[in-house]
C-alpha cells in the first residue's frame, strides 16, 4: 500500500538538472511503484500549516498520519486527514525543539530522542519491538585522519544500548560533510527490514565521495546483508572521475 499526502505547493517548474546543467523532464507512473493507493488531503488550519521545505519525515499507523517538520510534529487522522494536534515548537524549553532529526511511533507513544552534541540521530524506527537508532558521529579522528562514523544501535525500554553495528566509516580531508535532508535509512517491509545509506556531500553540488552508494541492505540482528544492488554505466562515474548520479534513497516495495 502507498499513501500520498496531497499538498498545495503552488506552481513550480517540474524539471531537474542533469550533470551538464541541462534541464530534463522526469515522469513516473504511479502504477509502476504501487498497487493500492490512499490519497490524504490534510486539513490545513492556522495551527496545522505545513512547510514542505522543513519536512523531515512522514509516516503513519492504523489511525494517524504524522508529519515531522524541523521544529514541530503535526498529527492528522488517516481516514479523513482531519487535523488532530500539533506537538512542539521552536525553542529550548519544555515541549520545544531546537531541531528535529527523526521521530517514530511504537503504537502508543510518539518518541523523539535527544542526545548530546557528539551524536546526531539521523533516523529511528522499531525493529521487532526494539527501538533502533541510526547515529552519525562527525569529524572523529584516529591515526588515519578525520572520519565520519555511522552506526546502527538497538535500545531497550530504558534507552540503554543492547547491540550495535557499523554502517559506514568514511575518511575525508576536511570537515563540513552532510547527507541530503530527506534521508530515511531504516525501511520496514512486510516481513523484512531494509537499510539504505546515502551519499555524503560537501554541498548540494559537490559530492564528498567518488564511490556511488548503490546497495540496499537487509538488517538481520547486528548484520547488514546486501539485498539489492543498482547498476549504472561506469558505476555512475564520468570520464573526469566525477559522479553524474546522486542517489537519495532506495526502496524495495515488493516485500
Amino acid at each position: 500500500m502507498t499513501i500520498f499526502i496531497v499538498l498545495s505547493l503552488g506552481c513550480k517548474d517540474n524539471t531537474f538538472m542533469n550533470s551538464s546543467g541541462k534541464k530534463i523532464g522526469i515522469s513516473l507512473s504511479i502504477s509502476e511503484i504501487a498497487e493500492d493507493i490512499i490519497m490524504i488531503e490534510p486539513e490545513l488550519t492556522d495551527e496545522s500549516l505545513i512547510n514542505p521545505e522543513r519536512i523531515k519525515r512522514v509516516f503513519w499507523d492504523e489511525e494517524y498520519v504524522i508529519i515531522a517538520e524541523t521544529h514541530k510534529i503535526l498529527v492528522f487522522s488517516k481516514e479523513e486527514g482531519k487535523f488532530v494536534r500539533s506537538i512542539g515548537s521552536r525553542g529550548q524549553g519544555p515541549g520545544e525543539f531546537t531541531g528535529i532529526r527523526s521521530v517514530t511511533i511504537d503504537g502508543k507513544f510518539l518518541k523523539e530522542f535527544k542526545t548530546d552534541s557528539d551524536w546526531a540521530v539521523s533516523d529511528m524506527n522499531y525493529i521487532n519491538d526494539e527501538l533502533c537508532l541510526v547515529v552519525e558521529q562527525y569529524s572523529k579522528k584516529d591515526e588515519k585522519g578525520l572520519f565520519n562514523h555511522l552506526s546502527l544501535y538497538r535500545l531497550n525500554d530504558e534507552f540503554q544500548i543492547t547491540d550495535s553495528c557499523t554502517i559506514r566509516k568514511a575518511y575525508f580531508e576536511r570537515t563540513g560533510l552532510f547527507t541530503h535532508p530527506y534521508e530515511d535509512f531504516i525501511l520496514p517491509g512486510n516481513s523484512t527490514v531494509f537499510l539504505y545509506c546515502s551519499d555524503l556531500y560537501h554541498n548540494q553540488q559537490n559530492p564528498a565521495e567518488i564511490v556511488l552508494r548503490d546497495t540496499l541492505y537487509r538488517i538481520v540482528r547486528n548484520h547488514l546483508i546486501p539485498e539489492l544492488k543498482l547498476k549504472f554505466k561506469n558505476n555512475g562515474i564520468d570520464t573526469s572521475g566525477n559522479k553524474f548520479i546522486q542517489l537519495y534513497n532506495i526502496y524495495n516495495s515488493s516485500l
